[in-house]
């Protein structure tokens, strides 16, 4: 177009040559605007026309084209960044592959650690196990007085290094049948697998041992079809004819008539330790601090625990939110605990510092009556046992003092005193002695 115009301004004299004369098209309009008189000037004004025409479609021309330009820019620029965010999402699904690969590499070897873990558990324990057969193997080859004399022989050793360290520990006998009365016990019949059975050291009842026991006193009864001993003291409390029948008669006297063929309160089923209510293991629904050196458990049904009692915690475990904590940091709940405080039928607090400790998994655990404490509710449970003579070689106490840990005994009021005074009266004011004369 820009040549067009050129060769239409170089034309321009050859057109003042030419007729105003048009039959159609833009050349008779363009003729009808040429004056009249049809002289130079029309000619001139018709050159005028076409060239300023020319101009127009220049500039025209000249504005297509800028727009086209900026409109091939746009497609262009936004070729690219199409063409941009297309690599950027190839890029972004790439490394999201590989990612993916890396973690599913990662758990291949999480999952290969774990079967090793595992298998070397296995071998662990199958290792154990076997070594635990052939110990039991070599344990029942020996001979009842072969196990005898090996533990014995092991506990003078563990007794004998607690005397060299200065503790006061049961250095005699702790067998029954070395009281000062001896005699000779019904023998133990066989356990449920046939194996022998000894006779045990500790009454069932109060759970106390020749070590323990003070008092020139009997020797413990020992029942005929189990191997358990029940002291005096325990038995002179029940108290009851259907549980113990003296008849009137003294219990050494029922001693003496029953030493061998006397059953016992749990071969007969009467135990107190054998109350269903008492015997019942608490669920436990949850467990959380209840201040400075308190924990309170709440049950999911009502509980037999009174103030005072001493209870046994087991089985709670570490709720899911608890995260990498080891098994134990429940050791201060996983126990027994003395002197509990009732709260309500479903709770009860310990005396346990729980301020460390983690999320206990709900509805996990449950709460139990010690032995002894199931026969402290029948009143069975003696101040003391029965055994050796507390003025004999008995303990290393006898020698060094008084047993750490043994108590103290008190003098009753107005008791009188060891050398046989009268007792004195007690001190009052003149008023009060006015007053009751």
């Amino acid at each position: 177009w820009r040549s067009a115009a050129r060769h239409i301004a170089a034309a321009a004299p050859a057109l003042a040559s030419l007729s105003p004369l048009a039959t159609d098209g833009e050349a008779g309009s363009e003729a009808a605007e040429v004056p009249a008189d049809g002289g130079d000037g029309g000619v001139a004004a018709a050159t005028r026309a076409l060239s300023d025409r020319a101009t127009q479609l220049c500039r025209a021309m000249l504005a297509y084209e800028r727009e086209q330009s900026r409109d091939l820019a746009k497609e262009a620029e936004a070729r690219e960044r199409r063409r941009a965010e297309a690599e950027e999402k190839r890029r972004q699904r790439e490394a999201a592959e590989e990612a993916k690969r890396l973690a599913r590499e990662q758990k291949a070897l999480e999952r290969a650690a774990a079967a090793d873990a595992k298998a070397a558990a296995a071998e662990e324990r199958r290792r154990v196990k076997e070594e635990r057969r052939a110990e039991r193997e070599k344990e029942e080859a020996k001979s009842v007085e072969q196990r005898r004399e090996e533990k014995k022989a092991r506990e003078e050793e563990r007794v004998n290094s607690l005397l060299e360290q200065g503790k006061k520990v049961w250095a005699a006998s702790r067998e029954v049948e070395d009281l000062p009365d001896k005699r000779p016990y019904p023998p133990v019949p066989p356990s449920a697998a046939g194996k022998p059975q000894e006779r045990n050291r500790s009454c069932h009842i109060c759970t106390q041992g020749i070590a323990s026991w003070r008092g020139a006193f009997t020797a413990p009864l020992g029942c005929s079809k189990c191997p358990r001993i029940f002291c005096e003291r325990c038995l002179g409390h029940l108290q009851d004819e259907a549980l113990l029948p003296l008849a009137g008669k003294p219990l050494s006297t029922f001693f003496d008539d029953h030493w061998d063929d006397w059953t016992c309160l749990m071969c007969r089923g009467v135990c107190a330790c054998q109350e269903p209510q008492l015997s019942a293991k608490v669920p436990i629904a949850s467990v959380c601090a209840a201040g400075p050196g308190r924990c309170r458990i709440k049950t999911a049904e009502p509980h037999p625990f009174r103030s005072g009692d001493s209870v046994s915690v087991s089985g709670c475990k570490l709720a899911a939110s608890a995260g990498p904590v080891a098994s134990k940091a429940l050791q201060p709940v996983n126990k027994q605990h003395g002197s509990v405080t009732w709260i309500s039928p479903g709770e009860i607090e310990l005396r346990a510092d729980a301020s460390g400790l983690p999320p206990v998994a709900e509805a996990s655990g449950h709460v139990t009556l010690p032995t002894i404490e199931k026969h402290k509710r029948r009143g069975w449970v003696g101040v003391t046992g029965s055994g050796a003579i507390k003025a004999s070689p008995a303990t290393a106490a006898a020698v060094t003092g008084k047993r750490k840990g043994s108590p103290t005994p008190t003098k009753r009021r107005g008791s009188p005193s060891r050398g046989g005074g009268r007792r004195t009266p007690k001190k009052t004011s003149t008023g009060t002695r006015k007053a009751k004369a």
